[in-house]
């Protein structure tokens, strides 16, 4: 694994935990700790249409753009990376 892969990795890595951790607080402020806690277990796609409800509802899409934005660069950076490196 080269730089790139790994500078990659850890942008999609830590921007993911990052936007689960927002989601999961502005699920909580809205629904409750317990049900915030509930959804996330039964149900993973409520940290999506979490980050689209607090866009579409507060303006507030930091969000969706740090999920977006650390998948995007993450995976293109591991895709170029590994790209380079021949694997």
């Amino acid at each position: 694994m080269n730089f790139l892969s790994l500078a990659g990795f850890l942008i999609f890595a830590i921007g993911g935990l990052w936007g689960s951790i927002a989601s999961f607080g502005f699920l909580a402020d809205k629904i409750g700790f317990f049900w915030a806690l509930v959804s996330m277990i039964l149900a993973p796609v409520s940290l999506t249409i979490s980050a689209i409800w607090a866009g579409a509802s507060e303006g507030n899409w930091s969000i969706l753009a740090i999920g977006v934005t650390s998948t995007v660069v993450g995976l293109g950076l591991v895709g170029i990376g590994s790209r380079n490196s021949g694997q």
